[in-house]
């Protein structure tokens, strides 16, 4: 019966030590209380290449081979000293063998059965394809972070501008209503982004308008729209001004300019000038003409004016009638 639990007990070490070489682990006992151990059973095949041949039951000090290690061991001590129960683990750390190789190793301290025990692991593939996927995920978390960065810095450099543009615009703005000028902007579209007060009354507009076309607001014949768009759409041709015919119940003539943005060029600048009183001057210089020297302007003046206009029609149709008498 002895010899058969000494036989089980036999093939059990034999077992434990078979599968802490597979599993590539270095089974250490400290030995009374130092940082010498000795090493258990079989050493897995790259020990040596770090710690040195070592053959059971000599011992070694792995701390002096691996300064990592060596630091361990004194947070180790504490679990050991205590006798407990739990397992106090380095954590992974990195090693090159005497033939250049990278290893990834991982302690563990333990006491089982009052005996402080040291196991040294080398981390497999499965560590390395963590590792390989860990490190992918902080790359991406730090493009991320730095694509962020550079978002935000993007984000408040445009902030800046933009509250510049609207500083600029605002002062513009303010000083086409400064001068009095009748101005309509207008985008791509043709649609009016500024009405100054001057073009809003002259035009006969309110300064909500913005938004609309230009050509929905303004009362004018297709052919002046025509005209218009043309320019538009040419802005930067040297034109002489458009003559507008404002249909309105005052109605108006207008001078009208077209001129690009001068910081965009998609967009409009439509300066209007009255030119009503002009029209009106040539007007009447051009009745004085007909009538020779006569003046005046009184009710009893234009009758005769009339009069006037009445012979020149009436003698001007017994001419053209053919001459039917003998």
């Amino acid at each position: 019966m002895r010899s058969h639990h000494t036989r089980q007990a036999t093939q059990g070490e034999i077992l434990c030590t078979q599968l802490f070489v597979a599993l590539e682990t270095a089974v250490l006992e400290r030995v009374d209380q130092t940082d010498t151990f000795s090493l258990q059973g079989t050493a897995p095949a790259w020990w040596s290449s770090i710690f040195g041949t070592t053959t059971p039951p000599s011992t070694v000090r792995p701390g002096e081979r691996s300064p990592f290690l060596k630091q361990f061991l004194g947070e180790a001590e504490q679990g050991w000293a205590r006798h407990a129960a739990g397992l106090v683990r380095s954590g992974p750390w990195t090693e090159r063998d005497s033939h250049g190789t990278t290893l990834h190793l991982e302690a563990t301290a333990l006491v089982v059965d009052s005996r402080q025990l040291l196991l040294v692991a080398r981390l497999g593939a499965d560590f390395e394809q963590a590792r390989a996927t860990l490190q992918r995920a902080r790359e991406q978390a730090l493009r991320h972070a730095q694509a962020t960065k550079l978002q935000t810095r993007t984000e408040s450099r445009l902030t800046t501008q933009l509250s510049q543009s609207e500083e600029l615009r605002d002062d513009l703005l303010g000083v086409l209503q400064g001068l009095g000028l009748a101005t309509i902007l207008t985008d791509s579209q043709g649609r009016i982004t500024f009405i100054s007060d001057e073009a809003a009354g002259l035009l006969n507009l309110s300064t909500d308008r913005t938004g609309q076309r230009w050509d929905q607001v303004l009362s004018c014949s297709k052919t002046d729209r025509d005209a218009i768009w043309t320019r538009l759409r040419n802005p930067a041709e040297q034109h002489d001004p458009l003559t507008l015919h404002l249909e309105t119940d005052n109605p108006r003539w207008l001078d009208v300019t077209v001129s690009p943005h001068p910081r965009h060029n998609e967009k409009r600048i439509l300066l209007f000038h009255d030119t009503t009183e002009i029209h009106d001057l040539r007007r009447l210089l051009d009745e004085k003409a007909r009538f020779h020297d006569l003046v005046g302007s009184s009710p009893s003046m234009m009758q005769v004016y009339q009069l006037c206009e009445s012979c020149k029609k009436k003698r001007s149709h017994d001419w053209a009638r053919p001459n039917q008498g003998k």
